[in-house]
C-alpha cells in the first residue's frame, strides 16, 4: 500500500484514535511535509478589493444572538488567554484550549463561513435572515502563510444551493492554479500529500470536532507546533481558499500573536443577511451602525 493510500486510511479512524496518536502514526508518514510559502507583500490592492482605498482588509464575522451589540473587541476577535478554557473542542485549526484567528478576505464570505453548517444553517435557513457583527482588520506588514491546494472536487459544493459569489473563479483557473503548484513542488508525491490535506481543509460534512484533527497536525507542522519536527521557516498562518464561496475568496487562520504584531484593527459594522429561498440569493444589507476601539478593548458604536 503507498503513503498516499496509508493517509487515506486515517479518515476511517478519527474517531477512534486521539490526537496524540494520530500525530504518532502522521510523524513516521511524513518526515517531509510539502509546503507551498505564500509571500504576501502588503502592497496596495494585493487583495484584488476595491474596499479600503488600497489597503489590505480582513474581514471576521460573529452571529449576533440578542438586541445587545458586543460591547468589547475581545467578542468579535480572536479568543484571549483568559478565556481559552472555554474552547472545548478542534476548530479547523484549533486544539481544544487553543485559539486561533479566522477571517477571510471577503465581507460576505466571513458571514456565510458563520452559518455553512450545523446548526447555525439550520436556523438561517429556517428564519431566512440572521443579524451579524463584522470586525474589520487592516493587514499592516507583509505576511508569510502556508497555501493550499484547491481540491477540484469541492469546486461549487456549497454554493450549488446558494447564490452569492461573482465566480469570478472558474474550474479551469482553478485546475492551472493546481497544475502550476504541482510544477513548483516537482514531487508528484508531495504534491498529492499537500492535496490530502487541503481536502481536509475543504471538507463540509464534518460530525464533530475530530473531522479537524489532520488540519491541526498540518497546522501544527507548518508553525512548528510539533515536537518532532521543526521548520528553517517561519510562517504567520495558513492561506486557503473558501469553500463557501466556491474559491472565489480567501480564507486565513492566524495566531492570536501574529495578529496582534501584523493587524490593526479599525471598526465592526452591523449587517442584516437575508435569505431568498426563491432565488437562493443571499444578500448583506448595512444597518447603519458602526463602532470603533474605545479606552481598552470597549467597542464604541453610534
Amino acid at each position: 500500500m503507498s503513503k498516499i493510500e496509508e493517509l487515506y486510511k486515517l479518515k476511517d479512524i478519527l474517531h477512534k484514535v486521539d490526537y496524540k496518536t494520530l500525530c504518532g502514526i502522521l510523524d513516521t508518514y511524513l518526515p517531509r511535509i510539502p509546503i507551498s510559502i505564500k509571500d504576501f507583500k502588503n502592497e496596495r490592492f494585493e487583495l484584488n478589493k476595491n474596499v479600503g482605498e488600497g489597503s489590505n482588509l480582513l474581514f471576521r464575522a460573529r452571529i449576533l444572538n440578542s438586541d445587545i451589540s458586543y460591547k468589547t473587541l475581545s467578542e468579535i476577535s480572536y479568543i484571549t488567554e483568559k478565556d481559552k478554557n472555554l474552547i472545548k473542542d478542534y476548530g479547523r485549526v484549533n486544539k481544544p484550549g487553543e485559539s486561533m484567528f479566522y477571517a477571510s478576505s471577503d465581507i460576505l464570505t466571513a458571514c456565510v463561513e458563520t452559518f455553512s453548517k450545523g446548526e447555525n444553517m439550520k436556523r438561517f435557513l429556517a428564519k431566512g435572515n440572521l443579524v451579524l457583527v463584522v470586525g474589520v482588520w487592516k493587514i499592516k506588514k507583509p505576511m508569510s502563510f502556508a497555501q493550499l491546494v484547491s481540491p477540484e472536487s469541492h469546486y461549487e459544493e456549497f454554493i450549488k444551493d446558494f447564490e452569492f459569489s461573482q465566480n469570478k473563479v472558474s474550474i479551469e483557473s482553478v485546475r492551472k492554479y493546481n497544475s502550476w503548484l504541482k510544477n513548483a513542488l516537482n514531487d508528484d508525491e508531495q504534491f498529492k500529500i499537500l492535496e490530502f490535506f487541503s481536502e481536509e481543509f475543504a471538507k463540509t460534512n464534518i460530525k464533530n470536532g475530530n473531522d479537524y484533527m489532520i488540519t491541526n497536525y498540518y497546522k501544527d507542522r507548518v508553525l512548528n507546533r510539533n515536537s518532532r519536527y521543526k521548520l528553517a521557516e517561519k510562517l504567520d498562518g495558513i492561506w486557503y481558499q473558501s469553500v463557501v464561496s466556491s474559491y472565489q475568496e480567501t480564507n486565513v487562520a492566524i495566531p492570536p500573536n501574529v495578529v496582534d504584531e501584523k493587524l490593526e484593527f479599525l471598526w465592526a459594522d452591523t449587517f442584516w443577511c437575508v435569505h431568498d429561498k426563491h432565488s437562493k440569493r443571499i444578500s448583506l444589507n448595512s444597518m447603519q451602525q458602526r463602532a470603533h476601539l474605545g479606552d481598552i478593548d470597549i467597542l464604541n458604536w453610534k
